[in-house]
C-alpha cells in the first residue's frame, strides 16, 4: 500500500473519532461531573459525621449548602466549610483519611485556608478534581479584606437536606450541619468581588427567608448578626450595589440567565425589594 494513502487514512480516521468525541463531550462531562458530584456529597457527609463523632465545630458552608435554602439550582465542584479554630488541628487528618491531599493557604496574618485536592478515581470520568476548602474561622474575605466569624453555637444542633444537582443524583441526599440562612447569606454577600454564582445562591436564600420558610429566617437576626460583627457600613454597601442596584441594572437577571437559563420571577424581584428594604436602613443607623 501507498504510505502516503495510509497516512492519509490514519489521520481521517483520527478525524473522524475527534469528531466523536466532541460530539459526546457534553455528556461526558455530565457524566463526570455527575459521578464528582456524587463522590464529593459522599465526603461530606462523611466529614459531618467524623465531626459528630470527634465533636469538631465543622459547618458547611457555599454552594452545597446554599442548597439547602435554594434547592439544587447549580452544580458545584468545591466543598467549602468552616471549622472553629481550636479544632483546625484536627482537619488534616480527616482530608488524609479520605484520600485528599493537603496544603495550608495563609491569606493574611490572622486567617487561614486549609485546602484538600482529590483526584477522579478514573480518567474516563472527565469531571474536575474535588476541591475542599475548609476556613479556619472566621471566615475571611481577601476581595474585601473583611472577615465574619461565625455562632457555631446557632448551628450546633442545626441540620438541613441536601439533595444533588444533577437527575441521576436527585435520589441521593445527605444531612448536613451548616450555617444558618442569615450567617451563609452574610457570607455570601460580604465578598466585594462580584460572582454570578453568589447572587444566584443569594437570591435563592432570600427567597427561602422571605417567602419559602419565613420562621427560619430573621431580617433582624441578619442586621443584628452584621452590627455585633463591625460590617454594618460595608454590607450595607454590598446589599445596594449587589441587590438594590442589581434589579435596576439588570445584574440579577444576568446572573440567573447564567445558571438557570431565566430571568428573575415576579415573586423573586418581590422578596429582594422587600429584603433590601428591611435591611438597608436599619444597617444605616
Amino acid at each position: 500500500m501507498d504510505n502516503r494513502l495510509k497516512g492519509s487514512g490514519s489521520r481521517r480516521y483520527v478525524e473522524i473519532e475527534r469528531s466523536r468525541f466532541e460530539k459526546q463531550r457534553p455528556l461526558l462531562e455530565n457524566l463526570g461531573r455527575s459521578n464528582q458530584e456524587r463522590q464529593a456529597m459522599y465526603d461530606i457527609n462523611e466529614m459531618m459525621v467524623w465531626a459528630r463523632q470527634n465533636k469538631v465545630r465543622l459547618l458547611l458552608m457555599g454552594g452545597y449548602a446554599a442548597r439547602a435554602y435554594s434547592g439544587p439550582t447549580r452544580y458545584t465542584h468545591d466543598i467549602d466549610m468552616v471549622v472553629h479554630s481550636e479544632d483546625a488541628r484536627k482537619i488534616g487528618l480527616m482530608l488524609k483519611n479520605l484520600g485528599y491531599k493537603r496544603k495550608k493557604l495563609r491569606l493574611s496574618n490572622e486567617n487561614v485556608i486549609i485546602l484538600g485536592r482529590k483526584a477522579n478515581k478514573s480518567k474516563k470520568d472527565c469531571g474536575p478534581a474535588t476541591a475542599a476548602h475548609i476556613s479556619v474561622s472566621p471566615i475571611y474575605d481577601a476581595s474585601s479584606a473583611v472577615a465574619y466569624e461565625p455562632k457555631f453555637s446557632l448551628a450546633s444542633n442545626y441540620e438541613k437536606e441536601i439533595f444533588g444537582f444533577y437527575p441521576e443524583n436527585g435520589s441521593f441526599s445527605m444531612q448536613a450541619r451548616l450555617l444558618r440562612p442569615e450567617e451563609l447569606l452574610i457570607v455570601k454577600l460580604m465578598m466585594k468581588k462580584i460572582r454570578s454564582k453568589d447572587l444566584v445562591d443569594s437570591i435563592g436564600i432570600i427567597r427561602y427567608g422571605m417567602c419559602v420558610v419565613p420562621a427560619d429566617f430573621s431580617t433582624n437576626e441578619f442586621v443584628g448578626l452584621i452590627k455585633e460583627a463591625g460590617m454594618a457600613e460595608h454590607m450595607r454597601a454590598m446589599i445596594i450595589c449587589k441587590i438594590r442596584d442589581g434589579l435596576d441594572n439588570g445584574m440579577l437577571d444576568e446572573a440567573m440567565a447564567a445558571y438557570l437559563d431565566r430571568k428573575l420571577s415576579p415573586g423573586e424581584k418581590d422578596a429582594l425589594i422587600e429584603f433590601a428594604g428591611n435591611t438597608i436602613p436599619y444597617l444605616d443607623r
